[in-house]
């Protein structure tokens, strides 16, 4: 899934690959499949960095926001603006999962009605 060509940073790397080429005018014999391995190995070692460093990025962008959440009584005006945001969302997805889990349950309880049931996966 990672090295696929729907990947976002595979298709970075073959844009900048490509625009690199025409700036430096390196239009010589690059076929496609050379091309397509070339941008492949370059993700592989992209995504060696990447990946390691966007898990760190994260685990002290959370710490950060649990010290700074937990240190003082008064937010700085961040921070309050972030709480009300988080505030303001639960409640939405709580309400998505408690619908989907509600829909689950009324098809698993309505055997009966198996016509509205295969009619809900048709296309």
């Amino acid at each position: 899934m990672l090295y696929t060509p729907n990947n976002l940073l595979y298709k970075y790397i073959r844009y900048r690959f490509r625009r690199i080429k025409i700036q430096y005018n390196m239009v010589y014999d690059v076929t496609p499949e050379e091309e397509d391995e070339i941008c492949r190995n370059l993700l592989k070692k992209r995504a060696k960095i990447l990946i390691p460093v966007g898990i760190v990025y994260g685990l002290i962008f959370a710490l950060t926001f649990t010290w700074l959440l937990g240190t003082s009584e008064k937010l700085n005006p961040l921070m309050q603006w972030e709480v009300r945001v988080i505030d303001y969302v639960i409640p939405f997805l709580n309400t998505a999962a408690q619908e989907d889990k509600y829909k689950s349950h009324i098809l698993l309880n309505s055997s009966s009605n198996i016509g509205s049931i295969l009619s809900m996966f048709a296309w």
